[in-house]
């Protein structure tokens, strides 16, 4: 009974050792690999994309057209927030991309509370409220002055990453 005893814990402490083998870690982070190449792609052509939409809103805005800078407004937060903000933040990044991630998806935010300022006053002006109106795009102007100064720092760090 002794050694039948002594026999299974023997096996169970073999079992439990070979079930933790798989579960030790290493040092060795060589392995992991980064996407910071790719996002320095991503953040280019996600910039492009609304850099764009924010010349076409300056257009309406300029022209006076007030229901289509509504529905452009609407058009760049949803781009904003449902697929650049998720996207910025599934990025793999090395330690040193962490902080450039972070300053740009800053920038993300203050452009979709821009967008979000640009809506409202579009519908301050199709109600001829043009004391709110210019309320709202005041606080869009603000944001976006916000969000170029991200965009100024996400730049700078950019360069500085560089080898």
């Amino acid at each position: 009974m002794k050694k039948t005893v002594i026999i299974i814990l023997g096996i169970a402490v073999l079992l439990i050792c070979v079930g933790l083998s798989g579960c030790t870690e290493t040092d060795d982070l060589s392995y992991v690999i980064y996407d910071d190449i790719e996002f320095a792609s991503w953040i280019s052509n996600s910039n492009e994309k609304i850099s764009e939409a924010a010349i076409d809103m300056d257009d309406l805005l300029t022209n006076r057209s007030w229901y289509a800078l509504e529905m452009y407004a609407v058009s760049d937060k949803d781009l904003i927030d449902n697929e650049l903000k998720p996207e910025c933040l599934a990025f793999n990044l090395s330690y040193e991309n962490d902080e450039l991630r972070n300053e740009y998806y800053e920038m993300l935010n203050d452009r979709s509370w821009s967008s979000f300022y640009v809506k409202m006053g579009a519908i301050n002006m199709q109600n001829n409220n043009d004391s709110s109106a210019t309320d709202n795009f005041h606080k869009a102007g603000n944001y976006t002055n916000m969000a170029v100064a991200h965009l100024k720092n996400v730049l700078d760090m950019m360069r500085d990453l560089t080898p």
